[in-house]
């Protein structure tokens, strides 16, 4: 299983700050935003990962590259606990710019020689989740039992449906089938009250 992580977006909403700091990268107390979601897909098994980036956000991709400088000072100083801290995660990172913000299936289509035909977790750095079981680790068990396509959703109040892509859901409990989804509803229109959220996983 491999993890793709979409993260080329301009991040409109947090300008002028994500005109130079991708908004994956802001802190989460001491952690980037994007660290968390890396995290997540290493502890739900998943060691080949792909960022799909873009021309203004090379320090995520430095981010998870070798500290060799300070590895090498903390080092000679016996500063172990600043060594781990800076440990890289133990997961293959790969980047992939998208030249032109296409939406999320163009993303899909540059990333398909990295999945190579093989069942995919995407995740969106926006939605972040902590919990006993990581949630890509909840979507893999998901596919085991179904074989099939899986998405995560939540449950939301009435007046906030509008803003978000709802499925039509047949059946009930923590494992359900979606007969459609209705993108954005008007008031009153939503077929349920849950709503898709920023992780799935995508068979070939």
């Amino acid at each position: 299983m491999k993890g793709v992580i979409l993260a080329a977006g301009y991040a409109t909403r947090f300008l002028p700050a994500s005109k130079t700091i991708p908004k994956e990268m802001f802190p989460l107390i001491d952690r980037p935003a994007i660290d968390f979601i890396v995290q997540e897909m290493v502890d739900s098994g998943i060691q080949d990962i792909l960022l799909v980036s873009s021309r203004r956000k090379k320090v995520m991709e430095d981010y998870f590259d070798r500290e060799v400088e300070l590895t090498s000072a903390f080092s000679r100083s016996n500063e172990f606990e600043k060594l781990e801290v800076i440990k890289p995660i133990e997961a293959n990172i790969f980047t992939l710019r998208q030249q032109h913000m296409m939406g999320t299936g163009n993303a899909l289509m540059l990333v398909e020689p990295f999945v190579d035909k093989e069942p995919f977790v995407v995740a969106y750095p926006d939605d972040i989740v902590l919990g006993e079981k990581p949630l890509s680790k909840q979507l893999i068990e998901t596919w085991e039992k179904t074989g099939n396509t899986v998405l995560s959703v939540q449950e939301l109040e009435e007046d906030q449906l509008w803003r978000y892509g709802v499925i039509d859901p047949d059946g009930d409990g923590n494992i359900m089938n979606v007969k459609k989804m209705v993108e954005k509803p008007k008031h009153g229109t939503a077929p349920s009250r849950f709503v898709s959220f920023g992780r799935y996983l995508y068979t070939p």
